[in-house]
């Protein structure tokens, strides 16, 4: 963590959701530090494995799926895309990028039956 260099988190809960997309914006107001963007959900065996593991392209996983990409400025093209089993968070790392830029970030869960469908979208960062 980088807390002591002036790092705080700023997030989103989002709840009871469906497999569907979503986006979420943000607008960084100055060109400080590197911004890492995520999204994750319950940790690992906070949710029984019986209750979240699933089929997806032909694996057996005991996690939720997360597909997410991340967007500048009103971008069609993503600058950052990974799909993967929410066992660990995998942030995106940005380190270019100018003042005002606006960053969505869309997120879709594969849950597998999980009774807790919720996760947290989050920026960590110098911003504010």
């Amino acid at each position: 963590m980088r807390d002591d260099e002036g790092y705080t988190s700023t997030y989103y809960d989002a709840e009871d959701m469906d497999e569907n997309y979503y986006y979420y914006y943000m607008t960084v107001p100055e060109n400080d530090g590197s911004l890492y963007f995520t999204a994750e959900t319950y940790y690992q065996e906070m949710i029984p494995n019986e209750c979240t593991t699933g089929s997806y392209v032909g694996y057996t996983l005991p996690n939720p799926v997360i597909d997410m990409s991340l967007f500048e400025d009103g971008s069609s093209s993503y600058s950052a895309y990974k799909v993967y089993s929410d066992q660990f968070n995998y942030p995106f790392l940005i380190t270019s990028y100018s003042a005002g830029t606006v960053f969505s970030l869309k997120v879709k869960y594969t849950w597998f039956d999980s009774p807790a469908k919720d996760y947290t979208v989050k920026l960590y960062s110098k911003q504010s």
